[in-house]
């Protein structure tokens, strides 16, 4: 299989910036319920679609 060095790059900039701001919605949600129980659906959200770009 060809290398795509310019895909590669893409993808795993995405991947790394979704893996980044996916704490900040669970950080908001403990800040505001004042509480560490539970995650939230927006930090599951982002940590699957990061890691399907970091995997490819």
């Amino acid at each position: 299989m060809p290398v795509n060095t310019v895909a590669e790059n893409v993808l795993g900039t995405i991947g790394a910036i979704c893996w980044t701001v996916q704490l900040v919605p669970q950080i908001w949600k403990s800040w505001r319920t004042k509480s560490t129980e539970g995650l939230s659906d927006w930090f599951i959200l982002m940590w699957s679609i990061g890691a399907v770009f970091l995997g490819v």
